[in-house]
């Protein structure tokens, strides 16, 4: 939850931290966005370095640099202190994200109840990006900017005394190792993706953005390439070929697609046409919450041990389709009310693509690459979150106004949830198809051995 929360709580707060570190343009891009791209770029590799060397091992070391790195952000005296502060968080977020994920797997055998886990865990996701302006919010009425740093620390704290006394290590010591080459192809191709991405959607669209996206795509496909010729790939892409594991992949990355995109429209019609404060504005996100958190918890969980996952997930779209139809009928008089109830569906929606969606990509995976799946997962999603900014966010701001422009944005994500839910039904729901496949082949590409599990 923290490590998501990060990328949304110090959005209230660049007011302030302008006017105390007096930032440049630049310098404050980089401020709000090298967190985000460090994450992105880092996931995979973190989660294949946790598959080798110990899952629990490797959260442990992410948590004491996730803490290390908040307390220099939170005493920052320049803006290159806070660019470095920043790029240590994500590096630490990088390998929180794919561990915990894997862990999970390994402690929780049980279908039912790694499936709980999972929701909780995607809760945590979900919930962070929803409490992180409400909490920086809070925290900027009673405090300064350096404040919402801070709140990490205590976390991390009980992390590090919590974790080994009541967290089995999992790990393949046989298994492949960090590959360097494909490490480097990997982490470059997608940070100039992601930076490209997200300087195209501020609306910079000069060249550079563009030849540095070019480049990312470019050295994707060198990584991709070497994959196939190493004998010990970074990422296995036979997952790819296996149903459950691309049809999950896909239909979690447009979901986040949709939801940034939206959202990043919501958000802006609460204040600029409906005139909330950015903490009202933000407090009226807390009823969606609940619904989310009653969605992962509660109800699929339940509905999961009678109903095809397929079916909830395909469901689940369906419903997101319904909440997008209505928000592109909102006004200028619409109240506060009438928006949360329309998001509350939305993100009830939400709720059993994004767990089931996990829990078929980690099920697909062979036990001893799942933090290496896990880093792909949240890889895609990152991406799918910066494509839904810059795509849906130009499209709507290039109607005339903010509530023309959500109207526009949902329009297209509902139609984007009903080809998803098209996809799901079709791929996924089939006689005899197992919806949450045998692991693969652990053999595959050299990456034999065997998983290690040991209770501290």
């Amino acid at each position: 939850m923290l490590v998501v929360m990060d990328l949304s709580v110090l959005f209230l707060a660049v007011p302030s931290l302008r006017a105390d570190l007096r930032p440049s343009s630049t310098e404050l891009l980089w401020i709000t966005d090298v967190y985000g791209f460090l994450i992105a770029g880092a996931l995979i590799v973190m989660g294949t370095l946790g598959d080798r060397i110990g899952r629990r091992r490797v959260l442990l070391w992410g948590s004491a640099a996730f803490g290390s790195a908040s307390i220099l952000a939170a005493c920052s005296q320049n803006p290159e202190m806070l660019i470095v502060a920043r790029g240590l968080q994500g590096i630490a977020g990088a390998t929180l994200i794919p561990s915990t994920m894997a862990l999970l797997f390994s402690m929780f055998p049980h279908p039912d109840d790694r499936m709980k886990a999972i929701g909780l865990i995607s809760l945590g996701f979900t919930g962070g990006a929803a409490l992180g302006p409400i909490l920086g919010g809070v925290l900027l009425d009673v405090s300064s900017w350096h404040a919402v740093f801070l709140i990490n620390v205590p976390a991390m704290i009980a992390v590090l005394l919590a974790v080994p006394r009541l967290v089995p290590e999992s790990a393949n010591p046989d298994g492949a190792k960090v590959e360097l080459p494909s490490a480097v192809l990997l982490v470059t191709s997608v940070l100039a993706m992601t930076y490209a991405i997200k300087v195209i959607a501020r609306g910079d669209h000069d060249a550079v953005p563009f030849v540095v996206l070019a480049v990312g795509v470019v050295i994707g496909g060198l990584f991709l390439r070497r994959q196939r010729t190493t004998p010990q790939p970074l990422l296995n892409l036979d997952l790819f070929r296996r149903r459950t594991f691309s049809v999950a992949l896909l239909s979690n990355s447009l979901t986040t697609f949709v939801m940034f995109g939206v959202f990043f429209f919501v958000n802006q019609y609460l204040q600029l046409t409906l005139g909330l404060s950015p903490l009202t504005a933000a407090l009226w996100s807390l009823p969606g919450l609940v619904a989310m958190t009653a969605g992962t918890m509660v109800i699929v969980p339940k509905l999961a041990t009678t109903v095809q996952p397929a079916v909830l997930m395909a469901g689940g779209a369906l419903i997101m389709v319904a909440g997008l139809a209505a928000l592109s009928l909102l006004h200028e008089a619409t109240p506060p009310l009438v928006v949360s109830l329309v998001v509350l569906v939305v993100q009830f929606g939400v709720a059993p693509l994004v767990t089931l969606g996990m829990n078929m990509i980690l099920s697909a995976a062979p036990p001893e690459a799942t933090g290496a799946a896990s880093g792909t997962a949240q890889t895609c999603n990152e991406l799918g979150g910066a494509l839904g900014i810059a795509l849906l966010g130009s499209l709507g701001t290039a109607q005339a106004t903010t509530l023309d422009g959500m109207a526009v944005v949902a329009v297209v994500g509902a139609v984007i949830m009903l080809v998803v839910a098209g996809l799901i039904w079709t791929a996924l729901r089939q006689p005899g198809h197992a919806t949450t496949e045998a692991p693969a082949d652990a053999g595959t590409h050299g990456q034999g051995g065997h998983e290690v599990a040991t209770q501290a």
